[in-house]
């Protein structure tokens, strides 16, 4: 007689099926902790309605925060202010000017901040100690020029500042930016 054991696929099923659950589980709490999270929401009601997918944007108007080649694409000069209360004692602003350079460019500059108040500090007993809370900023510079009707290119600049507590050095950051967009139909653009 034979005898077969399964035990070890078995376990290695069980295992797999755990790593998943947690993983899958552990994603968002995981996101939220990323360093400029609050950088990754969209800019404007607009943006916020789309889900900040307007890389591409086909109509034109998008910021240019998302993409820096949509410069050119801006209908008229525009000024956009936003706020936003979320969940957890967390808020979100910004603001944005941004103009068309006729005849092919277009500039925009703006400036996002978000927060969290409202923290309760501890010491190592466990015992309150106070209430804390943090600010994160992002200046943005962007400019864009259409090589022709269809395809457009851009270049950004933005500059990270996390002012987290009072005995903590504000962490400041650069970055660097270069966006296409080439608007492949009327009703359908590709960017990136």
């Amino acid at each position: 007689s034979t005898i077969t054991h399964h035990a070890p696929r078995t376990m290695l099923r069980s295992f797999t099926a755990a790593m998943v659950v947690l993983l899958l589980g552990a994603a968002p709490g995981l996101q939220a902790q990323d360093a400029g999270a609050f950088a990754r929401y969209a800019l404007g009601a607009r943006s916020l309605g789309m889900g900040g997918a307007l890389t591409a944007d086909v109509f034109g108007g998008a910021s240019p925060y998302h993409n820096p080649a949509l410069a050119p694409t801006m209908p008229g000069q525009n000024l956009e202010l936003s706020a936003g209360i979320l969940t957890m004692d967390r808020q979100l602003q910004s603001i944005q000017f941004a103009s068309p350079l006729r005849p092919r460019a277009g500039i925009a500059a703006g400036i996002i901040r978000g927060g969290v108040s409202g923290i309760d500090g501890r010491d190592g007993s466990g015992n309150p100690t106070q209430t804390l809370s943090t600010e994160e900023f992002a200046f943005f510079l962007a400019f864009g020029i259409k090589f022709n009707e269809r395809i457009s290119g851009g270049r950004g600049l933005r500059l990270y500042r996390a002012d987290l507590f009072d005995d903590v050095t504000p962490a400041n950051s650069l970055g660097l930016s270069v966006g296409l967009r080439a608007k492949v139909t009327e009703a359908r653009a590709l960017g990136g």
